[in-house]
């Protein structure tokens, strides 16, 4: 029967730390159990959040949700393409453009809801 853990416990409790570990992850900051849970990489994006196209920050990456009205797929210079989408949720209409993609034109589906990430511009 194995011994439960408490989040003040030391990481070195958990079967794998040993010492090279337990110096590595000190080196972090991280300590203990809850040091290690609470710990997020440098460009960790938390996408739990799904904002309306009307809330949106402005310049800023957030998550919103809309049904696809239009798909438009047109060429660049030097073989590049922009697919440009017309969304809407229930407080907006707006756009999503994306770049050298030009494969979205047979995934993606009118009428159909996504969900997007990205950052919101005028």
């Amino acid at each position: 029967m194995s011994k439960s853990l408490s989040l003040t416990d030391s990481v070195s409790l958990i079967k794998g730390i040993g010492g090279r570990k337990k110096q590595l992850l000190a080196s972090l900051g991280i300590g203990s159990i809850e040091d290690l849970l609470c710990f997020f990489p440098v460009r960790y994006k938390d996408r739990r959040i799904v904002c309306s196209a009307i809330e949106a920050p402005y310049d800023r990456d957030t998550m919103v949700s809309g049904r696809l009205i239009r798909i438009n797929v047109r060429p660049i210079s030097g073989h590049r393409t922009i697919v440009e989408c017309t969304m809407r949720d229930e407080s907006a209409v707006f756009g999503a453009v994306f770049f050298n993609m030009p494969y979205l034109r047979k995934s993606l589906k009118t009428g159909s809801d996504y969900i997007l990430y990205g950052r919101a511009r005028q």
